[in-house]
């Protein structure tokens, strides 16, 4: 019904009085008896659903989430979340004609509006983990690696260095590291397979650590040195040994003068030094004017041999080798030829009890040359290649030196031969050279007079190898004839 009535829009009597009861005769009719529209004529009835008009009245049908009071003519809202069950699987909360679900802290809400499912804060990067997070349900934990101890989302490093004594045992020391510790080794050792000892390093296995061989010690190493040279004492290289200034003099009767890699011993005019009696003796023979540079022996009243150092071995005129292992040395026909030799041809006369025959006297002619090249084709046999070898005036010039070498003489460049004159004079014009070397693996190199071979690389296979070492004085035509081709067979075992 109306608050007012008539064009005036006149107060409506009050219910129930009798001006009400004339004014409305009944409810919902007009003065004439007839029905009235309430839904047509009273706006905003029924708000939050539809007016129906009813005989002498109406009703209201209301929305979802609504529901009409006890006379069905408002609607009211309706508290969906006092229902029983829940609509909503955790919280609900009401609205004006609705309701709204809503999740704790770690889920979210389904598609279905009601339900709620876990969030991954892992994978969704909703997380405050410094190292690992696991996932759990509605929430996530933190996780440290071994080395961290865990505080609230963080992780500190453990120093177990300091929480945990005797880690790296002596020599080692323990050096903290974020998560994890190190143990450190001192200069000479590494680390073994579990990380955690130190043992010695060997240094000897590097080849190029020391040109004449090495000596490993723990935690350090030493290298060798040739005769003439020590170690010195801070620097691990060779220097020069002053014979001269040592308690035990190799001159005693006579002025000594120090040189690199050996030391001379000075006599007056006519007189030589005998190393094997480390005295001054009177030249004798063709030694007062020998240009010996290691002693002279006289042979007959104008000959003379030139000696070698201690250690060496007189080959040929002038010329002086050494090896690692005892050897043995041949001398070569005259008609030899390195491809016959690498093809097993072997033609070598061992003339080992002629070397105190050889003479110093006498030149080397270029016809010897030829005739060595036309008698390459005629065979000869043993006694006959024999008999021309030491009837010859002059000495040999080509030999056989043969050699067994053990393979761990190959490492670290160590000297397996040494070649050097034996006469001063040759000291200054004679090269030796490497010639022939098909396997590739040696070097000839030159040091304080002395020229020395060695591996470049070790050996690590038993192997047979052949090279040429040729001794060719580059000047100075009064020693053209000094020259020595000296074929060195190496066995390494």
């Amino acid at each position: 019904m109306g608050a007012g009535w008539g064009q005036s829009c006149e107060p409506c009597p009050a219910r129930g009085s009798n001006q009400f009861t004339s004014l409305c005769e009944s409810a919902g009719l007009n003065s004439a008896g007839e029905d009235i529209d309430e839904c047509k004529t009273i706006e905003n009835l029924c708000e939050n659903g539809q007016c129906i008009n009813t005989l002498g009245s109406y009703r209201c049908i209301c929305e979802r989430g609504y529901k009409p009071d006890a006379t069905r003519t408002q609607c009211k809202d309706f508290n969906e979340c006092s229902r029983v069950p829940n609509p909503c699987e955790h919280e609900c909360y009401n609205t004006f004609g609705s309701y709204k679900c809503d999740c704790p802290p770690g889920y979210t809400l389904n598609p279905d509006g009601r339900t709620c499912r876990d969030v991954d804060e892992c994978s969704s990067g909703r997380h405050r983990c410094q190292h690992e997070c696991v996932n759990t349900e509605g929430s996530y934990r933190c996780m440290c690696p071994p080395g961290y101890r865990q505080l609230a989302d963080r992780c500190i490093d453990v120093n177990e260095c300091q929480e945990q004594q005797g880690l790296c045992p002596s020599p080692g020391t323990c050096k903290n590291t974020d998560g994890s510790f190190k143990c450190v080794c001192p200069r000479g050792f590494q680390l073994d397979n579990t990380g955690t000892f130190c043992v010695d390093r060997d240094e000897c296995s590097d080849d190029s650590r020391c040109d004449e061989g090495c000596r490993n010690s723990v935690g350090s190493f030493k290298c060798g040195c040739p005769v003439g040279f020590e170690l010195h004492l801070y620097y691990n290289q060779c220097v020069d040994t002053d014979e001269c200034s040592q308690p035990n003099n190799p001159c005693p009767n006579s002025r000594c003068t120090n040189s690199v890699g050996s030391y001379e011993c000075g006599c007056p005019p006519g007189y030589q030094f005998d190393r094997a009696l480390s005295v001054c003796v009177e030249s004798g023979g063709g030694c007062s004017s020998a240009p010996c540079a290691f002693g002279c022996s006289p042979t007959g009243p104008s000959g003379y041999n030139c000696n070698c150092p201690r250690g060496y071995q007189s080959i040929g005129d002038g010329h002086c080798v050494a090896t690692v292992n005892p050897s043995s040395y041949q001398a070569l026909s005259r008609n030899w030829d390195l491809d016959d030799y690498e093809e097993g041809t072997d033609d070598f006369i061992s003339t080992e009890g002629c070397f105190s025959c050889q003479m110093n006297g006498g030149s080397r002619k270029k016809k010897s040359r030829r005739r060595r090249r036309q008698r390459r084709g005629t065979e000869m046999s043993d006694m006959d290649q024999f008999l021309d070898l030491v009837s010859s005036k002059e000495p040999p010039h080509d030999f056989k030196i043969n050699m067994k070498v053990r393979k761990e003489q190959t490492r670290n460049r160590q000297r397996i031969l040494r070649i050097q004159p034996s006469r001063s004079d040759l000291a200054k014009y004679l090269q030796y050279n490497l010639i022939e070397d098909p396997s590739g693996q040696l070097a000839l190199n030159r040091r304080a007079g002395v020229w020395e071979l060695f591996f470049k690389k070790r050996v690590d296979q038993p192997q047979n190898i052949t090279v040429l070492i040729k001794g060719d004085p580059q000047e100075e035509p009064d020693v053209s004839d000094k020259y020595i081709n000296a074929l060195v067979a190496i066995s390494v075992i």
